[in-house]
């Protein structure tokens, strides 16, 4: 009777517990945004300081992470994934049409890093090997001098996971 008992305890907790995490994730939810705050025309300036939000989203930096989505719950300093990157151009009359890029790695990894216009030409490609920079971000230049005005979207493959950003280049 014991043995048959002890089975019915761990079916209901195999079967109950998933249930119980999710229900807790939702509440925490909740609590972690407020739609009404989120205001996209906010002027968040500031460098790239990566903080992981509560709901498990990498953002720029803390203001955005209130302002974009409306984040009033816990925010942590660093990434939440594997990796992350951040590209800002830096306006011509200061800085020759370079492409600000940085990226956060959690560990020691191979970083490739494809920029592609809206045709779907690649118009730059570099892979950095072994970077190693944990917590501090790791800068790379990107000339965008010969780019004609237009969208482009930079892809960035971190240990066969990727993130994708786009931006603009205007003459």
């Amino acid at each position: 009777m014991h043995k048959f008992f002890r089975k019915i305890f761990i079916a209901c907790v195999v079967i109950c517990l998933p249930a119980l995490v999710q229900i807790n994730t939702c509440e925490a939810q909740i609590y972690c945004q407020d739609t009404l705050l989120i205001n996209q025309y906010f002027p968040c300036v500031g460098p790239y300081n990566p903080v992981c939000a509560c709901n498990g989203v990498t953002y720029r930096n803390e203001c955005f992470a209130r302002s974009k989505d409306g984040i009033t719950g816990t925010v942590v300093n660093g990434i939440c994934g594997e990796f992350d990157f951040d590209i800002v151009p830096i306006p011509p009359a200061q800085n020759n049409n370079i492409l600000d890029f940085r990226i956060y790695v959690r560990e020691p990894s191979n970083v490739e890093i494809y920029i592609s216009d809206v045709y779907g030409l690649y118009v730059y490609r570099n892979t950095l090997r072994n970077i190693d920079t944990p917590g501090l971000p790791y800068y790379i230049p990107i000339d965008t001098t010969n780019y004609e005005e237009g969208v482009y979207i930079m892809f960035v493959v971190v240990n066969n996971r990727f993130l994708s950003k786009r931006f603009s280049v205007v003459n």
